[in-house]
């Protein structure tokens, strides 16, 4: 099988040749494999590794600035900025990598819906899309992953600050779903410049998109950080939506949430999603091989190799036969993807990364 059919034979169900894999790390951990191995480019790293899958920028557009095309980003002398949203960030430094972090939301004050509206909206138009069909065509042969990223939670809360859009989901409904609706619009836009774009690949011969990648953490290490009713009365007509966007094209729908989100897997699965990722195994009632039991004819799974207790600490031995009983059980008649089951982080010796990768060997 090439690339692509064996993820298509993957995600739907039927036994490809092997288990497909997939590589998911922080930056300067791709920097120290490629220093290990003695490579020059990220392209040779995947290489390597033998990975089936490339994905087409942008997906994150928040923080892509270099394809940002709007109106002046504020920077102040603390060195924080405001991203498209108008949300504030400072940059961490902490052991496992930098991240950007909101150190003011600008509607945590908002009560009213006509305060919601008065904000100042991104737009998708501020984005810069024409290398998407270049990068489709450099990449042809492997599974292709793309589409906006579409945070609806997060960017939603991150609007207002967790604590303050979670009281208002509960005392103020309508200001709560009147953001979650400017989000889901902005992303819908986003989603439709990119397929666009990718459709002018298609028409030269080129390849198209095959999976359509988004979603959000709806999990804690426990348990939900809302529940199944509020996922459902505020979430889960703008996933299904954005989903179907993708399904009217084609593509496979694979939904990132992190944490123990067993409880919305069937919401998922009713929501046309194809892919759950990551299946974060130390996650209450995520372990891999029980979902494979449960779920496995209806969704295929993504990651499950444990980032938190295996990777870190375990030998390279320990790590090989974990993730061939994995890819055994619940690759069985097709139905996953070989993964982290987050993207990998500086804690994990470079051994123990490889021991993963070449397993399958």
């Amino acid at each position: 099988m090439d690339r692509k059919e064996r993820v298509w034979h993957a995600v739907h169900h039927q036994a490809p040749d092997r288990v497909p894999i997939d590589y998911s790390a922080r930056p300067e951990v791709s920097a120290a494999l490629r220093t290990h191995l003695g490579l020059a480019s990220q392209d040779d790293l995947l290489a390597y590794l033998d990975a089936d899958f490339r994905y087409i920028e942008p997906r994150e557009v928040i923080y892509d600035r270099q394809r940002y095309q709007g109106p002046p980003l504020r920077t102040f002398p603390d060195d924080s900025w405001e991203d498209i949203w108008g949300v504030r960030r400072v940059r961490l430094i902490v052991a496992s990598g930098a991240y950007d972090e909101v150190c003011a939301a600008p509607l945590a004050h908002a009560t009213t819906v006509e305060e919601v509206e008065a904000h100042r909206w991104p737009t998708p138009d501020w984005f810069d899309y024409r290398d998407v069909p270049a990068q489709c065509r450099r990449y042809a042969g492997y599974a292709l992953v793309g589409g906006g990223w579409g945070a609806i939670f997060g960017d939603a809360y991150r609007l207002q600050g967790l604590q303050t859009f979670l009281m208002n989901m509960a005392e103020r409904p309508e200001v709560a779903q009147a953001i979650i609706d400017r989000v889901a619009r902005f992303y819908y836009g986003v989603n439709e410049r990119i397929f666009d774009a990718v459709a002018v690949a298609a028409a030269d011969s080129g390849p198209g998109l095959d999976i359509f990648y988004f979603g959000n953490d709806f999990g804690t290490q426990r348990a939900l950080l809302l529940s199944p009713r509020m996922y459902r009365q505020f979430f889960a007509a703008g996933i299904a939506r954005l989903a179907g966007q993708a399904k009217e094209r084609g593509m496979a729908v694979m939904y990132h949430s992190c944490g123990a989100v067993h409880a919305l897997i069937p919401d998922f699965i009713a929501a046309g999603i194809d892919i759950l990722d990551p299946v974060q195994a130390q996650a209450v009632d995520m372990d891999p091989l029980a979902l494979k039991a449960e779920f496995g004819s209806r969704i295929c799974f993504h990651g499950g190799i444990d980032t938190q207790r295996l990777l870190p600490f375990a030998t390279p031995a320990a790590v090989q036969a974990r993730v061939r009983q994995i890819a055994e059980a619940v690759g069985a008649n097709g139905g996953y993807i070989l993964a982290p089951d987050q993207s990998l982080q500086g804690d994990i010796p470079v051994e123990n990364i490889l021991a993963m990768y070449t397993a399958l060997l």
